[in-house]
Order: C-alpha cells, then structure tokens, then sequence
C-alpha cells in the first residue's frame, strides 16, 4: 500500500509539473498549444496511461 501511495504522489508531483509549465508558457507566450502537444504525452504516461 505504501509503494502504490508513494507512486501516486510522484504521479501527481509530475502532473503539476508539467501543468505549471503549461500554464507559465500560456501566460508568456503564443506557443502554448505546441507545449502542450510536447507535454502531453508526459503527463499521460506519469498517470500510467
């Protein structure tokens, strides 16, 4: 149980990674669809997708 809770946090610490960083790339430039088409896939397989 500890070892599925541990994963999960990194899961959800990599996800708000990679949301932050769309979120900073909307706010300061025009290129945050084409970052979010790079970072999706990132954020997907951190789910175990």
């Amino acid at each position: 149980m500890e070892e599925r809770r541990k994963i999960t946090r990194t899961s959800v610490d990599k996800v708000k990674a990679a949301t932050n960083k769309v979120v900073t790339n909307m706010l300061t430039s025009d290129n945050a669809n084409i970052e979010l088409d790079k970072i999706m896939p990132e954020i997907l397989a951190s789910l175990g997708c």
